[in-house]
């Protein structure tokens, strides 16, 4: 009984460890994909997307999941500043509640047609390319932190 209850306690406190970052990434994906109403659909969506997820890759989909997410967090935000005649982007820090916000909205807007849907296999798809460093998304990622690294110098005109 006592090895029971200690496995049970090991599970749960490996669970705790992420189960904040589910919850906010879940909860951030379906409030995206909501659209006029239709919460129901983006739940059934996303049902579908982890049980594609958990037939592709034959792992839990919560892992993948949040993995593919963790992958896609930025660290950075590029602040819009005017100098002249341009708009340039300055790098600030942000907290961990906008990292997940941008995450999965650099996701779902990088897979949105020119009608505003998305699909399935292209969520999927795009989530396995992430864990493996590879899609639009990764390379949405990469590209705003090369920006931000141009634009260091221009921090001192923030102030």
């Amino acid at each position: 009984m006592d090895l029971l209850i200690n496995r049970n306690t090991l599970l749960s406190n490996k669970f705790d460890n992420h189960s904040y970052l589910w919850f906010r990434y879940h909860k951030l994906f379906l409030g995206v994909l909501t659209r006029k109403g239709r919460k129901l659909w983006a739940i059934k969506f996303f049902n579908e997307v982890k049980y594609q997820l958990k037939m592709k890759e034959g792992a839990d989909p919560f892992w993948i999941f949040l993995m593919s997410m963790l992958k896609l967090t930025p660290t950075i935000i590029l602040f819009p500043l005017r100098l002249g005649s341009t708009i340039r982007g300055v790098p600030m820090p942000i907290n961990e509640r906008k990292q997940y916000t941008f995450a999965v909205k650099w996701v779902i807007k990088s897979l949105r047609d020119k009608n505003g849907s998305v699909t399935v296999a292209s969520v999927t798809q795009a989530l396995e390319n992430a864990i493996y460093g590879e899609g639009i998304a990764v390379e949405k990622r990469n590209e705003y932190s090369e920006t931000g690294k141009f634009n260091r110098a221009l921090l001192k005109f923030l102030r």
